[in-house]
């Protein structure tokens, strides 16, 4: 009887164990998640605005950033890829939205995302459980241009996805133990990481890149988007204010919005490889004030690259920038104005940007107008005769030609000219001086005999 007792009990011992280790393997953290970033993190993006996101549980999209505490991060250990955020509350709430963060890579630069890398972080997280409702997508792009988020999307047609329970994906929640947003709320960073050569085997085989590697500098933008960016859901940019794009109605995205592209490579972003920018120096600046509307401006600079401007009529000379010789820019024709804080930038192969400001500038095209004083112009012959002058409008010294014989009757032309800082010479204006003569000759009778015999 004790015996028949002692071996149930085993049993029962045994039944309870073996259901607790399942519950453990199908409940538990047993997967063998990605490795932690071997390498610090590196700032991204640094700054982004509390309170710009879109309505509609705009918290749960809302990310933010400031000088102390980067937006966007990421680290990169040659293997794996490591991308890090920061958001206004803790994904905590089960009524609450899922986050749902997106990269929008731009591989070609052509200003048009090429492919989306998607993270969703599943609401209720409370203890980064390796729930496969955490998911890491690649996307290829949508119908759309992809040049601005009212006309970008994407497509799960041949998308990638990575599981959150599965081997090859790194996730991380960390509170930040402060209210750094001033949302009333802890701030949570949230970390996501992947396998690089996923990524590149994707690309390579669904796009038109086939050398795409973690060295091909790209352009990047980041945003948070609970649903397709044409919609009135909550959304968010990384970098910029998005009051700033909204249409008047704070619905939706401004269309004369394009994305505010980052340029790098994965390398880069992750504070590997080439992180320096060029470095520019002045040569010879505009010229100013000056009346010339194709100005040029030349600099040095000491890492090859492709040249850009802050002047929006661009230049018409090469974009390429050489090293070891001056580099010339020949503005393409700017309007009358004063210009103020505006640069030159030249951007290396490693998508680092160095920029040079332009020092203020004025283009001026007006011709002075003159004026001619009024005067005596009508003089007595053999009388003096003083010109009254005339004056600019611009107040540059004008000059005056020609002469007035006033011992001879006639009329004589006194021009007046001017040529003012910029180089405008004013049209020339005349003062007609006449000499007259209204006096009647006097005789005089010469002394002489005038009694005869």
């Amino acid at each position: 009887m004790i015996k028949k007792h002692i071996i149930k009990n085993t049993l029962t011992l045994k039944k309870v164990l073996f259901i607790g280790l399942l519950s453990l393997i199908f409940n538990s953290n047993l997967y063998a998640q990605l490795d932690a970033p071997s390498s610090s993190w590196n700032t991204v993006i640094q700054s982004d605005v509390y309170g710009d996101a879109f309505k509609n549980d705009r918290n749960s999209q809302d990310v933010f950033g400031d000088e102390d505490n980067p937006v966007l991060q990421s680290a990169f250990n040659g293997d794996n890829i490591y991308i890090k955020l920061i958001l206004n509350k803790k994904l905590q709430d089960p009524t609450g939205k899922d986050l749902k963060f997106y990269l929008g890579i731009d591989v070609n630069k052509d200003g048009a995302i090429d492919f989306y890398i998607h993270h969703k972080r599943k609401k209720d997280d409370d203890n980064n459980r390796y729930d496969k409702e955490h998911k890491i997508y690649f996307y290829k792009t949508g119908s759309g241009t992809q040049t601005k988020p009212s006309n970008s999307d994407w497509t799960n047609a041949n998308e990638e996805k990575i599981e959150g329970d599965s081997n090859n994906i790194y996730l991380l929640r960390t509170d930040l133990d402060a209210d750094i947003s001033d949302s009333n709320k802890d701030d949570h960073s949230y970390a996501f990481g992947f396998r690089f050569q996923d990524l590149q085997a994707w690309v390579r085989s669904e796009t038109s890149f086939d050398e795409f590697s973690s060295s091909t500098s790209v352009n990047l933008v980041a945003f948070t988007s609970l649903k397709n960016l044409d919609q009135k859901y909550s959304k968010d940019i990384l970098g910029v204010d998005d009051n700033d794009h909204k249409t008047n109605d704070g619905k939706y995205y401004s269309s004369s919005y394009s994305w505010s592209f980052i340029t790098n490579s994965f390398d880069g972003f992750a504070g590997n490889g080439d992180n320096t920018a060029p470095n520019l120096t002045q040569v010879t600046a505009i010229s100013t004030p000056s009346n010339d509307t194709t100005p040029s401006y030349i600099f040095t600079t000491d890492e090859a690259g492709t040249i850009t401007t802050s002047i929006s009529q661009g230049f018409s000379t090469s974009p390429s920038a050489l090293t070891g010789s001056n580099q010339t820019i020949i503005f393409n024709t700017l309007p009358e104005g004063t210009y103020s804080g505006e640069t030159i930038t030249v951007t290396d192969t490693a998508g680092n940007p160095g920029s040079i400001t332009i020092p203020d500038f004025v283009i001026d095209t007006t011709a002075p107008v003159i004026t001619v004083t009024s005067g005596t112009d009508t003089v007595e012959r053999l009388s003096s005769w003083t010109d009254a002058g005339a004056t600019s409008d611009t107040g540059e010294t004008v000059t005056a030609s020609g002469t007035v014989d006033t011992t001879t009757v006639g009329t004589y032309t006194i021009t007046y000219n001017v040529t003012d800082s910029s180089g405008n010479a004013a049209t020339a204006v005349t003062r007609t001086v006449t000499v007259v003569d209204t006096t009647a000759p006097v005789i005089t009778v010469t002394s002489g005999t005038d009694t005869v015999e």
